[in-house]
C-alpha cells in the first residue's frame, strides 16, 4: 500500500478549543497533567501569554464555527476572575453562540461568587474533580479538605445553576472504598438531578507523579482486581440511572455527551492554548512545551514552546482508529474512507475478520460501522497494536 509521506485533506475549520489552566493550590500525587503552584503575579504573565498566543492563532485561522470550548487544568477554579479574562481574550467569538463551553473545577473553590461568574461568562457545563469518596483515598492522594460536606455543597450550589454537570471517578484509587464510593455515587445522581455525565477513569500511574516514585509499594495486582470489581459494580448501579456508556471511560443521560471530547475521539480539528496543550489541524500536530517559564518568556512572537509535527497519512489512519474505536458507536467506515482516499475493510481485512470472530470487534454492515464490544474495550490496547502492525505492513 503505497502512502505519500505527508498527507493533508482538510475537513473543517476549528470547532473545538481547549484552554489549559497550569496552575493548582497543591498537586494530586497521581496527576500527570502538567501545572504549578498558583500564585498571581503568575498568573497576570499567563493571561498575557494567552492573549499573545490567542491573537497569533486568530489571524491564521477561521473560528466562525467554534462550537466548544474547555478550560482544563490544573485547577480553573483557584481564580474566580479567569473566565471572564479569558472571555476578554476570545472577544471576536460570539460565546453566547458557542454550544458547550466547559470549565473543570474542584469542589473546595466551588461557591455562590465563582458559580454566578461562570454562568454570566457563557460557562453552561461544570466538570467537577471528586474522584472518591473515601477520606483516606482521598488523603493518599493528596486532595486535601474535601470532606463529604464539601462535595455536597459544591453540587448543590452548581445543581442550582447548571443543567449540565459532570463528576470525575478514579476507579482503583489506593483505599478507596468500593461499596462506599459506588454508594455515595448514587445518592448524589439521587440527590443532585443535573449531574448528567459522568467519567470514570482507570487509575493510572505515569512517570512523574508521586505515585510512580511510590509504584513498589503499591499493591499493583490487588489494585488491578479492584478495579475490575468497581467497574463491575459501577456500570451495574450506571445503567438503573438511565445512563449510557458512549466511550471507554464516559457515560451519560441521553443528550448529555461531552461535545468537546467527542470532537478528539472523532477526530475532528481541534486548537489548544497554554503550557502543555496540544492542538491538531488536518495533518499538522502542534505541541506546546510544559514550561511554564518558557510560555511566558516568548519574544516577537517566535513561539520558541512549540513544536510542529506533520504526520503522514499512516500516522492519521492509526490516531483515527485508536481514537474513534473508543466510542461504543465505533468508527463510520464511509467518513475514513473518503477522508484518506483508502478502502479500510479491504486493507484489514484478515485482521479484522479474526477480531470478529474472536468477538472483539462488530462489523455492522447495515450502519457501516466498526465498533468494539465490551469485551474489546477491556482489551483495546492489544487490539490497536494488531491493527497498527498490520497497517504498517500493508
Amino acid at each position: 500500500m503505497a502512502y505519500v509521506k505527508f498527507w493533508s485533506n482538510s475537513i473543517e475549520n476549528i470547532r473545538h478549543l481547549y484552554i489549559h489552566f497550569p496552575f493548582c493550590a497543591s498537586k494530586c500525587r497521581y496527576c500527570s497533567f502538567y501545572s504549578i503552584e498558583y500564585s498571581p503575579d503568575y498568573y497576570e504573565l499567563y493571561i498575557k501569554s494567552l492573549k499573545n498566543e490567542f491573537d497569533y492563532y486568530s489571524d491564521l485561522y477561521d473560528f466562525s464555527e467554534l462550537s466548544t470550548i474547555y478550560v482544563g487544568g490544573g485547577n480553573p477554579c483557584v481564580n474566580e476572575e479567569l473566565t471572564s479574562d479569558i472571555n476578554k481574550i476570545l472577544s471576536p467569538i460570539p460565546l453566547s453562540s458557542i454550544k458547550e463551553y466547559t470549565i473543570e473545577g474542584n469542589p473546595v473553590n466551588i461557591n455562590s461568587s465563582i458559580v454566578c461568574l461562570l454562568k454570566d461568562n457563557y460557562i453552561n457545563r461544570v466538570s467537577l474533580g471528586v474522584q472518591s469518596f473515601t477520606d483516606k483515598a482521598l488523603t493518599f492522594a493528596n486532595r486535601l479538605f474535601q470532606m463529604k460536606d464539601i462535595v455536597d455543597n459544591s453540587l448543590s450550589i452548581l445543581n442550582e445553576r447548571f443543567t449540565n454537570i459532570s463528576i470525575d471517578i478514579i476507579n482503583c484509587l489506593p483505599y478507596a472504598d468500593i461499596e462506599r464510593d459506588t454508594n455515595e455515587i448514587g445518592r448524589v445522581i439521587d440527590q443532585f438531578d443535573n449531574v448528567r455525565h459522568i467519567s470514570f477513569y482507570d487509575l493510572s500511574i505515569d512517570e512523574g507523579t508521586v505515585f510512580y516514585d511510590k509504584r513498589f509499594a503499591l499493591n499493583i495486582k490487588e489494585l488491578e482486581k479492584k478495579r475490575n470489581r468497581y467497574e463491575k459494580k459501577f456500570t451495574e448501579l450506571i445503567s438503573g440511572y438511565n445512563f449510557n456508556r458512549y466511550e471507554v471511560s464516559n457515560y451519560s443521560q441521553n443528550g448529555f455527551e461531552s461535545l468537546h471530547n467527542l470532537g478528539y475521539w472523532k477526530y475532528k480539528n481541534f486548537l489548544g492554548l497554554g503550557p502543555s496543550a496540544h492542538s491538531l489541524i488536518d495533518n499538522l500536530r502542534i505541541e506546546n512545551s510544559p514550561d511554564f517559564g518558557l510560555y511566558v518568556s516568548d519574544k516577537n512572537g517566535k513561539f520558541s514552546y512549540k513544536k510542529n509535527i506533520r504526520l503522514t497519512k499512516v500516522e492519521q489512519i492509526e490516531e483515527y482508529l485508536m481514537m474513534g474505536l473508543r466510542l461504543v458507536e465505533g468508527i463510520n467506515i464511509k467518513d475514513i474512507n473518503d477522508r484518506f482516499e483508502i478502502d479500510l475493510l479491504k486493507i484489514l481485512e484478515n485482521i479484522i475478520e479474526n477480531l470478529v470472530k474472536s468477538k472483539l470487534l462488530i462489523l455492522d454492515n447495515n450502519s457501516a460501522r466498526l465498533k468494539t464490544t465490551t469485551a474489546g474495550m477491556q482489551t483495546l490496547n492489544k487490539i490497536l497494536v494488531d491493527i497498527f502492525l498490520h497497517l504498517e505492513e500493508s
